[in-house]
């Protein structure tokens, strides 16, 4: 579990058992077959852990494989490829939300000082 002490969001560099975890999560979530998806999108994995609350967030862009089935490929248009995730610190991860497009973070769903740490501004049709 990172820690400084600071109840500041930690900015995590997602590893590549993380990203397996993540495409598991979301394939679950949306009834996909596991082998419809091809992984996440190169650069679009966003790894924190809050302290306070001690929870990890994660937020990912997965990608079809080229032999994906028809319902997993409309499945993931219009946002329908971006996965919310959360986990406890001694948890696994829990896919929370899929996004929309433009995708427009629900204040509910990622708590504000992450996504503010991930850069994560709202587009003007998604403010609130």
């Amino acid at each position: 579990m990172p820690g400084n002490g600071s109840s500041a969001p930690q900015d995590i560099v997602p590893d590549q058992a993380t990203e397996a975890q993540l495409e598991a999560a979301y394939a679950a979530y949306m009834g996909d077959p596991p082998q419809d998806i091809a992984g996440t999108e190169q650069g679009s994995v966003y790894e924190a852990y809050l302290p306070p609350a001690a929870t990890y967030w994660a937020l990912a862009r997965f990608l079809p494989t080229s032999d994906a089935s028809e319902q997993t490929v409309v499945g993931m248009q219009d946002g329908g490829n971006i996965g919310i995730f959360d986990k406890s610190a001694s948890g696994s991860w829990t896919m929370i939300a899929k996004g929309t497009s433009p995708f427009c973070p629900s204040r509910s769903a990622i708590p504000a000082e992450v996504q503010s740490l991930w850069g994560l501004t709202d587009p003007p049709q998604c403010s609130s």
